[in-house]
């Protein structure tokens, strides 16, 4: 009696089992069907070519970013300069500040750029003694 029991619900699993074999299989054949492999393959290229634009898109706006910014800052930075009497190097604190404005840019860089310190050095001469020793 128990055979039969057990024998019955192997073949109940194996019927579900052949059910959802032969259900995997049509979807697999249904998805790769010529218009659906087409349609998807349009569609990676148009992901891409959209990818593509807004990149350089992304890149022109930074360069015109970068080109306003530095007309504002620089003649500003040139009127500070002459304000302090040379303490501050004009051109050194315009590379520090595109350093420091855009790092996810540069990789991170201004983190351990040494021209940080170079900066420091060239803006704030009087503190050589401590950086020396700090260092």
């Amino acid at each position: 009696m128990r055979m039969r029991s057990l024998k019955g619900s192997i073949a109940a699993v194996a019927g579900v089992y052949l059910q959802r074999i032969g259900e995997a299989i049509i979807s697999y054949r249904r998805d790769r069907e010529p218009e659906k492999i087409l349609r998807g393959s349009l569609f990676a290229v148009a992901v891409f070519v959209v990818l593509g634009l807004l990149l350089w898109l992304g890149a022109r706006a930074m360069y015109r970013l970068d080109a306003v910014l530095e007309r504002r800052i620089k003649s500003k930075l040139e009127g500070l300069e002459a304000k302090s009497l040379r303490l501050l190097n004009a051109a050194l604190l315009w590379r520090t500040l595109r350093h420091l404005r855009s790092p996810a840019l540069d990789g991170n860089r201004a983190g351990r750029d040494p021209v940080l310190f170079r900066f420091r050095a060239a803006a704030f001469p009087l503190d050589a003694g401590f950086r020396a020793t700090a260092v």
